[in-house]
């Protein structure tokens, strides 16, 4: 069984443990807590009559009771077979609770159930994941010892653990090598030699940090024009070519044409701390299908010299937005009012002998999948999905740097 397959069974054992846990949660809780209702020693009863759903007459009675849905023991009169409750009326309450017996949970903390729900589930938070986590990396330890890999260890080292890191990190150093030489020629027969250098530059941080984490610079460039300043100056570029291009024409009377509409303003699309987490999460899949097992975790950070230092095993991440012909409408708007459509321009390079290596440069084909209703309609949430969504699409980029 491989370390990853029984570590999925553990982690999934510890769900089961939680969820019942939880469950023991919720029944010590009532233990603890007041009933909604407590039964009075009382020879008091208060016959009534009520019909049923068939509309049958039936007899049944009252008796005294305290009531716990407040903070204190409240005297009521209620029908235990039945469920139904009747106030006292004020002048024979003293009467009637000379004649109760005292209730048992006069205490406040009888009557707060949620307070003593959440404290045990807390405590269930840190069995099942503090000691529940550490048992099972122990577990996990033990099989690791028994097959010492590249591999095996960087996968301990990628997911979160309670137990056992440091012994795991002292053994990449000895484990990285081999690892590396025999990744390396798999991957020439697939990538570009620049590509393959990063990753064998990044495999030697691994080991010599002793973790996966990999920092990688992000950066986020909005270069959007409003949308007629860019028709106009494209028009422009196109005039300048007539004689010289058999089309230039054709195209001044399109630009012409999309001109006429009236398009929507582009909204503040944020910076790159927006969507650095959907760059992050699409590098992790991505690397992790490259190298066949978790061995890189990213984490995108913004180094202000990072681009004039060019250390070589770092990774550079650009996503610039452009102008485009494009446009597109939305169902309530006229069909006059266009929204403009946006190029996601999207590079990934490193520096080799400090010299840039772009490993992909390319304009991403947008995609979106905003529903929203036209009161809900946010231009701003539009197009902030279609660039978290682009920026999805980019998983299998890497794989044609051949």
């Amino acid at each position: 069984m491989s370390l990853k397959k029984l570590n999925n069974i553990l982690d999934g054992c510890l769900s089961v443990i939680a969820i019942l846990l939880i469950r023991v949660c919720w029944w010590g809780a009532e233990k603890i807590t007041a009933p909604d209702y407590e039964r009075i020693k009382s020879e008091v009863r208060f016959p009534y009559s009520y019909d049923t759903k068939d509309g049958e007459s039936r007899d049944s009675y009252y008796e005294l009771a305290w009531s716990h849905k407040g903070y204190s023991p409240a005297l009521v009169a209620h029908d235990f077979y039945n469920g139904r409750t009747k106030e006292i009326k004020e002048e024979y309450l003293a009467e009637y609770k000379a004649d109760a017996t005292p209730s048992k949970y006069k205490g406040f903390w009888y009557h707060i159930f949620w307070v003593w729900f959440g404290i045990f589930v807390i405590i269930d938070i840190i069995i099942v994941y503090r000691y529940g986590q550490e048992l099972r990396d122990r577990i996990l330890f033990s099989k690791l010892k028994r097959n010492i890999t590249f591999e095996n260890c960087t996968y301990f080292l990628y997911h979160d653990r309670y137990a056992y890191q440091f012994e795991v990190r002292m053994m990449l150093p000895a484990t990285a090598p081999q690892y590396i030489i025999n990744k390396k020629r798999e991957l020439e027969a697939k990538y570009s030699p620049a590509f393959v250098s990063l990753i064998v530059e990044l495999l030697r941080k691994v080991a010599l940090q002793g973790s996966t984490e990999i920092n990688y610079h992000y950066s986020f460039s909005d270069e959007l024009k409003p949308q007629q300043d860019y028709l106009n100056n494209l028009q422009q570029y196109w005039r300048t070519q007539l004689g010289a291009k058999p089309k230039a024409q054709e195209y001044i009377n399109d630009i012409e044409r999309l001109k006429g509409y009236i398009y929507a303003p582009f909204p503040d699309f944020g910076g790159a701390e927006e969507y650095a987490p959907s760059v992050t999460s699409q590098l992790d899949k991505l690397f992790k299908e490259i190298m066949g097992s978790e061995v890189f975790r990213f984490n995108a950070c913004k180094y202000m010299l990072a681009e004039a230092l060019k250390k070589p095993g770092m990774l550079f991440v650009s996503t610039r937005l452009l102008n485009t012909v494009q446009n597109f409408t939305w169902s309530s708007r006229s069909d006059s009012f266009r929204f403009a459509g946006i190029d996601i321009e999207f590079a990934v390079y490193a520096y080799e002998d400090k010299k840039k290596q772009v490993l992909w440069n390319h304009l991403l084909t947008p995609k979106c999948n905003y529903t929203a209703s036209d009161d809900e309609f946010s231009e701003q949430a539009l197009y902030r999905n279609m660039v978290h969504t682009t920026i999805g699409t980019f998983t299998e980029i890497l794989k044609e740097t051949k």
